[in-house]
């Protein structure tokens, strides 16, 4: 009998020990995952002179079991959807489920944009009549959402020699999250862009401009046909982004450029802001 009650008490004493660890777990997952309100973001993206004006949209369904909010952009009819999830993961769910469009036209090719545990979507007044200052409304907001919700960081790299200077800045987040086995996933993105400037006197070309570029997370290559290039002209070099290797501080990146039968290769290091 007491071999009975000694077992009773000890499943007891597990099933107890087991609530209280999950507790903690769900406890840690809390606190160590960056969330925001729709309230919150609301009030950020103000201050980035974008005002947000609720309103009633049977557009926006569910996703993953969230009703979103829906919001007028200024004093625009283009409009910001805002679904709020508890966790991360949760976002990440909803972003995999396919959007049943009833007639709605996302912006953008990829339409969805993550904020932590936000996922917002950005759906024009009429995407077949844009304007060139509604695209740059909009594309605003993207931006905002991107570097202001987010916990976004940024790191420039710089390097110049004799005749060539290069720069690159790199806008990066990343986050740590668990999933629905309390597993610890991570997810980023980043975006970067390169320009090189001219540093000599005024000349003409001969031939293209050509350049290359590695980093220890990739690389690209191309030519920049000018008729003439100036001092302190300044070539853009492209950009990227995804949610690939992210550059860090330590790394190195290498500018060779060729033109006129010249070569000059510059090595950009991080530069502390």
């Amino acid at each position: 009998m007491d071999q009975k009650w000694g077992l009773y008490a000890g499943l007891v004493i597990l099933l107890a020990l087991t609530v209280l660890a999950a507790a903690d777990f769900h406890k840690e997952k809390a606190n160590s995952e960056p969330a925001l309100s729709v309230n919150q973001a609301v009030t950020i993206l103000a201050g980035e002179g974008i005002d947000l004006k609720r309103t009633v949209n049977s557009q926006g369904k569910p996703i993953n079991g969230v009703k979103p909010a829906a919001f007028y952009i200024n004093d625009s009819k283009h409009q910001l959807i805002i679904y709020c999830y508890d966790s991360i993961n949760e976002r990440i769910t909803a972003q995999e489920m396919p959007l049943e469009s009833d007639g709605v036209t996302c912006f953008f090719s990829d339409p969805i944009t993550s904020a932590k545990n936000l996922m917002l979507i950005i759906i024009p007044e009429d995407q077949e009549e844009l304007t060139v200052e509604s695209l740059a409304e909009l594309n605003n907001v993207s931006n905002a959402v991107l570097e202001k919700l987010n916990d976004t960081r940024e790191i420039i790299f710089s390097g110049a020699g004799e005749y060539w200077e290069s720069q690159t800045i790199v806008k990066y987040y990343e986050y740590l999250y668990y999933d629905e086995s309390a597993a610890l996933r991570y997810e980023s993105y980043f975006t970067e862009s390169t320009s090189l400037k001219y540093l000599g006197e005024d000349m003409e070309l001969t031939r293209e401009l050509y350049y290359e570029m590695q980093s220890p997370t990739g690389g690209s290559s191309g030519n920049l046909g000018r008729d003439c290039i100036e001092q302190g002209c300044i070539l853009m070099l492209g950009s990227s982004k995804g949610n690939g290797a992210i550059p860090r501080p330590d790394h190195d990146i290498t500018v060779t450029v060729r033109w006129n039968d010249q070569e000059e290769t510059l090595a950009a290091k991080y530069h502390q802001i």
